[in-house]
């Protein structure tokens, strides 16, 4: 981890100890903004930074929730918003917790399914590797999107081959 990025992680650990609440809200209304836009401009920065999309904010299925929702509104007026999305999502889903809610689940699934249509193979990438995520939870609302998937599997992008691979043994996984 950068040293920037470090020292953020450790203000943010400060602050949410102090007033939780408020750095939340500080964060979503004036922080989360400027971290996109650094991030959306340079994907080698949005590895090393989307841990601090959390860090300012509890550890719950609300707070996680409230984050995705304004990521998801920033980014939706933003240049490269779309390619961005699943990008960010699928850093994101890292730090989930392993009982996700409903509405996460939704809200990372929705924009996997609208990334798999993007005509760059690394977003498309990104979106099957959130699926694949997603699958070891709730495979069957990923079951319909076979037919789409299997024409994913004649593209020459070994990234996205290997995606599928994973999420067809995440599949065969859950019949076990």
């Amino acid at each position: 981890m950068s040293l920037m990025v470090e020292t953020l992680t450790i203000i943010a650990n400060r602050l949410l100890n102090m007033d939780p609440q408020q750095t939340e809200l500080y964060f979503l209304e004036y922080g989360l903004q400027e971290l996109l836009d650094v991030m959306a401009t340079n994907t080698f920065k949005m590895n090393e930074m989307a841990i601090l999309c959390y860090c300012f904010v509890q550890s719950t299925n609300n707070s996680h929730f409230r984050v995705l929702n304004k990521i998801s509104e920033k980014m939706s007026i933003h240049e490269n918003g779309r390619q961005v999305v699943p990008f960010l999502l699928a850093h994101l889903y890292l730090f989930e917790s392993e009982k996700i809610s409903g509405e996460i689940y939704s809200l990372y699934y929705e924009h996997a399914l609208r990334g798999l249509h993007h005509s760059s193979a690394v977003t498309r990438t990104k979106c099957i590797t959130i699926l694949s995520y997603l699958s070891r939870i709730r495979l069957e609302p990923i079951l319909p999107l076979l037919p789409l998937l299997e024409k994913q599997a004649t593209e020459q992008s070994w990234e996205l081959q290997g995606q599928l691979l994973i999420l067809a043994s995440n599949g065969l996984m859950q019949f076990n």
